[in-house]
């Protein structure tokens, strides 16, 4: 028994169904869209990380070619990756590239010096943000210059004395 003899409610935050105008996911039945929203679930979280907005699947593209426009929009936000050609890619090492590409996009925040919320759901459906890219983007305001002085016993400034260090084994 399937989804859609059960006919089951749609939930409207799901992947696929939340996306951008242009979808046609509405023709798709449940078994239909399950390789586009496995897809997209491994990508979404360096998607989002880049701040890329993908469009769904569009009429009579297959999911392989639904992944390989996915791994191009994240391809231009890596550096090793910027110029492939996704088409080039055979059916053997599109998993390593998709790793790669997904792991150098999620990274992207960082090599920018900015942070970039990732929002989830968690199996009790409340929502989650996550942030990920340069802790400093936020921490460097808090940040106070180090203040250098010397320990003081009763209001009197006391040096320390320097032992000099050995080294090991000596």
């Amino acid at each position: 028994m399937s989804a859609d003899d059960l006919q089951l409610r749609v939930v409207p935050s799901t992947l696929t169904e939340a996306d951008l105008p242009g979808s046609n996911t509405a023709d798709l039945s449940y078994t239909q869209r399950r390789p586009y929203e496995a897809t997209r679930q491994r990508l979404d979280r360096a998607l989002q990380a880049v701040r890329e907005a993908p469009f769904a699947p569009q009429h009579g593209e297959t999911p392989e070619a639904y992944r390989r426009r996915l791994l191009g929009n994240l391809a231009t936000h890596t550096v090793t990756h910027r110029r492939l050609d996704t088409r080039s890619i055979t059916a053997d090492s599109i998993d390593r590239f998709e790793m790669r590409i997904a792991a150098e996009a999620l990274d992207s925040p960082r090599r920018m010096g900015t942070l970039a919320p990732i929002h989830s759901r968690d199996r009790a459906g409340r929502e989650c943000t996550e942030f990920v890219g340069d802790v400093g983007a936020w921490l460097n305001d808090f940040k106070a210059p180090a203040i250098v002085s010397p320990p003081c016993i009763n209001g009197v400034p006391q040096q320390i004395p320097v032992i000099p260090f050995a080294g090991a084994g000596r």
